[in-house]
């Protein structure tokens, strides 16, 4: 959901006793806006209504194990710098008769063609780079912050869990807007 103020990007899902929230907030404003999940609440529409609030990271309990980080495929050069492509030699064909041409005139070497390791290796290990920063940021909490223009944060809030609910409303507060995600089936 998008508008002049937030970007913002929600996923649901069931961890343990939990229902996580994978948040991605981005401020759209020219200036600082505060963000706290102490805000954030799920509305349980049906099949019976019910608030279930906002669980603090240090009230989790018996939560499961983060999984190992998804990796890119891995060529040679990712991760590294791309070797420099080297300038081979090549002799030119015999052009005689052709115009123009004073004989044993030197013609320029042709590059030799790069592979595409070479071509696609540093910008391989760039988004694997950025895919572990974010990664590593959305297995994070979501903190009281103030997020700075043109910044995103980005992570977990948790929510207690209610294990009948067919529809529920995700809202979130966030500097006087209220952004609302409907979910329908089982979570």
């Amino acid at each position: 959901m998008e508008t002049k103020k937030f970007t913002v990007m929600v996923s649901l899902s069931n961890e343990g006793r939990y229902t996580r929230a994978d948040v991605s907030i981005t401020n759209n404003a020219g200036y600082p806006q505060h963000v706290s999940p102490e805000d954030f609440r799920m509305e349980v529409v049906g099949p019976k209504t019910k608030v279930l609030l906002y669980v603090a990271p240090q009230e989790l309990r018996d939560l499961p194990l983060p999984g190992p980080m998804p990796t890119l495929a891995a060529s040679p050069a990712v991760g590294k710098k791309a070797k420099a492509v080297t300038v081979a030699s090549v002799q030119p064909p015999d052009r005689k008769g052709v115009t123009g041409d004073a004989p044993g005139a030197a013609v320029p070497a042709m590059p030799a063609k790069p592979s595409i390791d070479e071509l696609y290796g540093p910008a391989k290990g760039e988004a694997a780079l950025t895919s572990a920063a974010d990664w590593e940021a959305a297995q994070r909490h979501l903190a009281v912050s103030n997020i700075q223009a043109n910044e995103i944060v980005r992570g977990r809030v948790y929510f207690q869990k209610a294990p009948k609910a067919k529809q529920v409303n995700l809202v979130l507060p966030l500097a006087g807007s209220v952004f609302e995600f409907p979910y329908s089936g089982k979570l």
